[in-house]
Parts: structure tokens; sequence; C-alpha cells
């Protein structure tokens, strides 16, 4: 729960009522309950990867930022063990962080280790696509983050 943010939690088929959240709704179903350009900021964390139409979300999530807000996109990446429970839809890399912008302008992304691989998160951040298509991958990312603008 983040003070002086708008909390909402996912309302759909696992909802977790331990959660706080100001408002619940289910994020599977469009549009949102928030106004066109209403948010500077929008933090999704671990929150794609149960959507049905991760694509859909983008867009709506395009409607919803002001002119100059950033969307930042939390996922596990696929490399990563825990990306592959039951409760995940899809598997995000690098590639397809870029591709699921949908309108909206790719600023940064980054891949994120367990501090025990800091030296391959050094060679990640400088060459993604290397390591996700070599055997470098066999050291598992964490998570990838990305940040989209309007």
């Amino acid at each position: 729960y983040k003070e002086g943010w708008v909390n909402l939690e996912n309302k759909g088929k696992y909802i977790d009522k331990k959660y706080k959240a100001d408002l619940f709704h289910n994020l599977d179903k469009y549009p949102y309950p928030f106004k066109s350009n209403e948010f500077d900021l929008i933090l999704a964390s671990h929150l794609v990867e149960h959507l049905e139409d991760p694509l859909r979300f983008f867009k709506e999530c395009r409607r919803i930022l002001s002119p100059n807000g950033e969307l930042v996109v939390v996922v596990p990446h696929y490399t990563n063990p825990m990306a592959y429970t039951p409760l995940h839809k899809t598997y995000w890399s690098y590639k397809s962080m870029r591709h699921a912008a949908n309108g909206l302008r790719l600023k940064e992304v980054k891949l994120k280790f367990t501090p025990k691989y800091k030296l391959i998160e050094w060679i990640a951040g400088k060459f993604p696509v290397f390591y996700e298509n070599t055997p470098l991958s066999i050291f598992p990312a964490k998570e990838i983050e990305a940040v989209y603008c309007k």
C-alpha cells in the first residue's frame, strides 16, 4: 500500500483479500474506472503476467496516463522459475517488453538479478538480447522492469 497513491487490487479469479487497497477492480474488464489522462504515474508490479490480454492493458494505461505520464511495469523474467506458476498467463523477455508498448514509447528496460548474479546483471544490462539468446540465460534474471511514456 502506497500512501498518497490510488492503490488498486485486481479483483479477478484469485483475489487475495489480505491486500489493502483503495479500489478493487477486475483488470480483465475494460474500461478501467478512471478518467482519460488521469495519472502521471502508473506502477504495475507483478500484475501484467496474470492478465488475459496484456496488450489491452497497455492500451488502457495509455488512455488513463496524462500526456507526460509514465507507466512502470515489473514482471518476472522468463528465466525465473517463479514465472511458471499456474497463475501466470504470459512470460516476459526484453523483446516482449518492447513489443507490448502498444502506442506507448519505451523509455527504459532493465533486467534485475539477485545479488549473487551481479556480474551477469551488468552483462545483461549492456547486452540484453545477447543474454537472452546465449547460455548466459542459465543464470536466471529475477524480473524485468520497463518504463513507458505517452
